[in-house]
């Protein structure tokens, strides 16, 4: 398994609102030429704008590259929780 998977390490890089550069993705969940769903290691990533095109994704290192007219870049779910450790007790009586 990658290690940037296994870290959750996830980084964003916009360069003049023509190109972005993803890594820590997991999935890409949806795309069209105004709309890209990413499931990254940090949650759901949207990315919004016009004639954006997928020029590189590697499964193997988890990057994403996107050129186009970028308009928009929001989470649209949390941080994923991590794994419960013993449950809501646990988490009370620490």
């Amino acid at each position: 398994m990658d290690d940037k998977k296994v870290n959750g390490e996830h980084d964003i890089s916009l360069e003049g609102r023509k190109k972005v550069t993803v890594t820590g993705v997991e999935d890409v969940q949806g795309f069209s030429d105004d709309n890209i769903t990413l499931s990254t290691t940090l949650g759901t990533l949207l990315i919004k704008g016009k004639n954006m095109h997928i020029t590189r994704y590697s499964l193997e290192d988890g990057k994403l590259m996107i050129d186009g007219e970028i308009d928009s870049i929001a989470y649209t779910q949390s941080q994923r929780p991590k794994e419960k450790e013993g449950g809501m007790i646990k988490r009370i009586f620490k």
